[in-house]
């Protein structure tokens, strides 16, 4: 029995919670992406078509609106990032589309269960440049945009790579600012070589992420929220099964660790 379409669209068409375009440097010469499942405690390898992706998240005007406004001229920009041009002067529709990408990744994963969030995006989906434009600065206003490269592995013959959560975003701790009233940040990985951070504005514009930058790779592993994570092609070749699990058990226990010690320095 065939699929139902109408106006010429699959009713069971996959829609991605995490751009695709964003999980295709993790992916392998069979283009496959590798990836640990915290639940289960077992390592699967899945086509990226269906990796991070559900039926029917969002309507067709969202889908269109997120390729758009958001993925496409990310997409353009993001091979020049990689490249290594991180202080780059991004025109208005690419800073637009760099700081939507970071601030709706929470709805789109939220979307996949939550009717609200799917109603949020539909609103948004629907709003005139102008409107857009005044979401837009009040994000600004909120969040400063910052470009941090993977730090170098211990043994210097390349960077610690980061990973890619399902949840698309991590969450980036430093706990020196916890005395802030916003202490924690959000980043995004656009590559395994470096990540798009959205900080709070009241971070210190000179703010030295060095020392974040040395833990980078372990933060993107994500918190409990992120049920699966995709590693870098060939480390699990590279490193065993039971090494690499042990590795990824250990960041997400130091992460949760992380966050839950800033979050009681501030209850005192």
């Amino acid at each position: 029995m065939g699929l139902l379409t109408w106006s010429g669209m699959s009713l069971a068409r996959n829609h991605h919670y995490i751009s695709r375009f964003l999980t295709k440097p993790w992916e392998d010469s069979q283009c496959f992406l590798r990836y640990y499942d915290f639940h289960t405690n077992r390592f699967g390898r899945r086509s990226p078509r269906s990796l991070f992706a559900e039926e029917q998240i969002n309507s067709p005007g969202v889908e269109r609106w997120l390729n758009r406004m958001a993925e496409d001229p990310f997409a353009k920009i993001r091979d020049r990032v990689v490249r290594g041009e991180h202080d780059l002067e991004l025109e208005q529709d690419e800073y637009r589309a760099a700081l939507l990408l970071v601030v709706l990744q929470g709805g789109r994963v939220a979307a996949i269960a939550d009717v609200q969030a799917r109603q949020r995006l539909d609103e948004l989906a629907a709003m005139s440049e102008p409107q857009l434009e005044e979401v837009v600065m009040l994000a600004t206003q909120t969040f400063h945009l910052r470009v941090v490269p993977a730090a170098t592995n211990a043994e210097r013959t390349g960077y610690a790579p980061l990973y890619m959560p399902s949840t698309g975003l991590f969450c980036v701790v430093v706990p020196e600012l916890a005395r802030f009233s916003s202490p924690f940040g959000f980043g995004i990985p656009i590559a395994p070589s470096c990540a798009l951070l959205a900080t709070p504005v009241e971070w210190p514009d000179t703010l030295d992420l060095s020392h974040t930058r040395t833990i980078l790779s372990a933060l993107s592993i994500g918190a409990s929220t992120a049920q699966r994570v995709v590693v870098l092609p060939g480390m699990y070749e590279q490193k065993g099964e039971e090494v690499l699990r042990e590795l990824l058990l250990q960041a997400r226990r130091h992460n949760q660790m992380l966050i839950s010690t800033v979050r009681r320095s501030r209850c005192r």
